[in-house]
């Protein structure tokens, strides 16, 4: 689907709420990725960023986060049954609690939003502990040994992509803020990111 000035998305994928099931995905969709690129799918300033959604049921406003955690702790079994504490979501030789960052610039692309109209934006350094942490811990991983594999094979092959970015975005319920209007934060947060991005 075409939004703008080229942006454009690619895949769109809708998750079970299991652990399972957010390996599965993240793990093919950044494989896929890896892949594409050694075949040339992309031109040499394609920049691939990869924006997930989940709902906080307890949210009042729309919130970018910063951040996720390696820490699989969840307060009730996802849709498998499967109820990890204090597991490290990126395996044994991970350290249990570390922080990844987005390599997004959130608070400006926030600030971004919140002067476009969009006072419902706030930026959050905490996920939870559930599936969205879960899927973003990976999906942050995924993405940096996306980067670093890129920038080792720049020298071998002519189309590069310039960049890979994850962000997570907390939604409310439409009972908070409407469909229609989560609807159109989402295409003006597209927007932000690729003028960040461009810069």
């Amino acid at each position: 689907m075409l939004l703008d000035d080229g942006m454009h998305i690619r895949e769109t994928h809708i998750l079970d709420t299991s652990a399972d099931a957010a390996k599965h995905e993240i793990q093919g969709i950044y494989s896929r990725l890896c892949k594409d690129n050694l075949n040339n799918e992309y031109s040499t300033k394609d920049v691939i960023v990869m924006l997930h959604l989940g709902v906080n049921y307890r949210g009042k406003k729309m919130q970018l986060e910063q951040c996720a955690y390696n820490d699989a702790t969840f307060r009730v079994p996802d849709n498998n049954g499967y109820q990890p504490q204090k597991i490290c979501i990126l395996g044994n030789s991970s350290t249990f609690g570390q922080c990844l960052r987005t390599t997004l610039d959130v608070d400006e692309i926030c600030m971004e939003l919140q002067l476009q109209g969009q006072p419902s934006c706030c930026v959050s350094q905490d996920p939870g502990r559930f599936v969205c942490n879960y899927t973003y811990c990976l999906s942050l991983d995924q993405c940096q040994s996306a980067n670093d594999a890129f920038k080792k094979n720049e020298q071998e092959y002519t189309k590069q992509i310039e960049g890979c970015h994850s962000l997570f975005l907390h939604v409310t319920p439409f009972d908070e803020i409407s469909e229609d209007d989560q609807l159109r934060f989402i295409v003006n947060l597209l927007k932000a990111i690729d003028r960040k991005v461009a810069q």
